[in-house]
């Protein structure tokens, strides 16, 4: 990361309570899928019961949501308060406010944690950091420069963990390396694929990016995930693509143009051929309106 932007980073994170900045970076490290959303209305809402293989932070910045949990029991959330759902926990909106304002967080860790996680869903009540942290976040974070823009990056990040952290301290420390342990070769190249899933990447590129060759690079992928490195493009561009085709009402043309492929046309054989399906056939069943 560049000095200048770690330096304001330090610099706003030590102004919200002195959140441990590098204990954010090394949360960083182990995160293994991180999607955010922010809405100011209910377009393109699930409304239907569903559940995801990721945790699901659901934070409420104005006005009221509620929740049917496993088709059982039902939980309000108002505003500067959250709710983490665990992965594969039935979950449907039930009811929501005409002001309803939130943010939504997808997460998922190169550690298991579901035992951890408690699977009694409860609200919880968010920490004046939190509330300062998302304020920076949806007002000033979205700034059009370099610097302004990876400071959101980070502290996004921030503010998941001061939400999880209120969630259960203890979680965090088994989710967090030690700050000495450096993360793997299949750890880095994992990640750096997941941020830039949506450009066109090579393997040459995320060799370099992890400082090996390409041939060593394969070898260590193939023996921890047993994938090379342009299988793992693919499949995080295939599970992208996915994403988009459930969660939006975007044209194939404007898909390929997010996920770095050249026409609506390449995207459709490259889907079909690692799926067995065409966009068009996946999204039929999968799209909720």
């Amino acid at each position: 990361m560049d000095t200048r932007v770690e330096q304001k980073c330090n610099q706003i994170v030590n102004r919200l309570n002195r959140i441990d900045f590098q204990q954010v970076l090394s949360y960083y490290n182990c995160i293994e899928y991180l999607r955010t959303a922010y809405s100011k209305s209910n377009f393109f809402m699930d409304t239907s019961n569903h559940k995801h293989s990721f945790y699901e932070i659901h934070y409420v910045l104005k006005g009221v949501c509620s929740f049917l949990i496993n088709q059982s029991s039902t939980i309000k959330i108002s505003a500067n308060e959250f709710v983490i759902i665990p992965t594969m926990c039935d979950h449907q909106i039930t009811d929501l406010s005409d002001d309803l304002e939130r943010f939504v967080i997808g997460i998922s860790f190169e550690i298991e944690t579901a035992s951890e996680i408690n699977r009694e869903v409860k609200v919880h009540p968010a920490s004046q950091n939190a509330q300062e942290i998302i304020n920076f976040i949806i007002h000033s974070g979205y700034a059009p420069s370099t610097c302004s823009s990876a400071i959101s990056f980070y502290m996004v990040q921030a503010f998941t963990l001061d939400l999880i952290s209120s969630y259960d301290n203890n979680l965090i420390k088994k989710i967090t390396p030690e700050q000495t342990e450096k993360p793997s070769y299949a750890i880095l190249a994992k990640r750096y694929i997941h941020d830039n899933v949506d450009k066109p990447l090579t393997s040459e590129e995320i060799a370099r990016y992890c400082s090996v060759s390409q041939r060593h690079l394969n070898r260590i992928l193939l023996s921890e995930m047993s994938v090379t490195i342009n299988t793992l493009i693919k499949q995080k561009k295939i599970d992208r693509i996915k994403d988009l085709l459930k969660s939006t009402e975007y044209p194939l043309k404007k898909i390929a143009e997010i996920v770095g492929i050249s026409n609506e046309y390449s995207l459709i054989r490259f889907f079909k051929r690692e799926t067995g399906k065409t966009p068009n056939e996946y999204r039929r069943p999968s799209f909720r309106s």
